[in-house]
Formats: C-alpha cells, structure tokens, sequence
C-alpha cells in the first residue's frame, strides 16, 4: 500500500500516530508550533491564506488534544483571522466598488 505525505512549506504533513511517547509529543509539539507560525506568516505577508488555514486545520485536527491549550487559542485564533481575511477578500471580489452620490 502506498503513503503519500503532503508537505506545506517545507513541512511533512503525516496523519497523526496512536503511539505516543516522549520524544514523539515532543516533536508533535514542535511540528504543531512550526505549522502554527507558518500560518501566521500567511496572515502577516499576506500570501495565499488558505494555505495558512489547512497549516492550522493539520496542527488541530492531527494534535489538537496534545498540543496544550495556549498553542491550540493561538492556532484557533490564527485560522479565525485567515478564514476572515478569505471572507473580506471574496466580499470585495463580489460588490462592485460605490460609484459616487447621485443628486
């Protein structure tokens, strides 16, 4: 059978593994901080932010019941923002821009 691995800025993206031991969290841990900072630069240099959503999306949905409660807020929160950003961006692409007070 064959496994393909996603990887997102240089990041593998693997499905997450029932065996848990130290070293393994511990690099869990640091895949979901990484995954989670490379969302935040989606949001901060305004590049494509989907691709910071599904960082976020990989980092809750893989780990999100290990990776402790302030880094998965931030990770919430970062993909809050991008999904947002996605919305204003799709709202301007639909409303055309006003075009002035007619008196």
């Amino acid at each position: 059978m064959m496994s393909f691995i996603h990887v997102l800025d240089g990041v593998e993206l693997h499905p997450p593994v029932s065996d848990v031991s130290c070293s393994g969290l511990a690099a869990r841990l640091e895949k979901c901080r990484m995954l989670t900072e490379i969302a935040g630069n989606y949001l901060d240099e305004g590049a494509n932010p989907f691709h910071g959503v599904e960082a976020c999306n990989e980092a809750l949905e893989g780990h999100g019941s290990e990776i402790g409660s302030m880094l998965r807020h931030e990770c919430l929160c970062t993909r809050a923002a991008l999904l947002l950003k996605i919305v204003i961006a799709g709202d301007y692409c639909a409303v055309p821009p006003p075009q002035g007070i007619a008196g």
